[in-house]
């Protein structure tokens, strides 16, 4: 499954982690937002809508950082991971998820996160 993912700091430099809905695979765990990139669209078109179906803001700009790879169990996950340059609206949660919050980027390893999400939280630590 290839996804598409946005790390989104606020004015505070904090990052947005979103907990996954319960009654999904690995419900209640955190990641940062996104999801599945459709046959139909490229990996930046796929960040666009599904922030806007996930938490209600409009993509302006983005910068790719890059693609990490995972493997689950039941399958392998490819992650294409954007920077979220600048946004329209206000994040809330609009699919069932349980919860969302604003995090220090040293803070964000303290959430029980997906183990995908916590190789991009690595890497964003390297970068920073």
């Amino acid at each position: 499954m290839t996804v598409a993912v946005g790390v989104i700091f606020n004015s505070d430099n904090e990052i947005l982690l979103v907990q996954r809905p319960l009654h999904k695979p690995f419900g209640g765990l955190w990641e940062f937002p996104g999801g599945k990139i459709e046959p139909s669209e490229t990996a930046s078109q796929a960040l666009q809508r599904e922030l806007i179906e996930e938490l209600g803001i409009e993509v302006k700009s983005h910068t790719y950082l890059g693609c990490i790879a995972h493997d689950y169990a039941a399958q392998q996950v490819k992650l294409n991971v954007y920077q979220v340059d600048s946004f329209v609206g206000t994040p809330y949660c609009r699919e069932l998820q349980p919860d969302m919050r604003w995090v220090s980027l040293d803070a964000v390893d303290k959430y029980p996160l997906l183990e995908a999400t916590l190789k991009v939280h690595k890497l964003l630590l390297i970068f920073r």
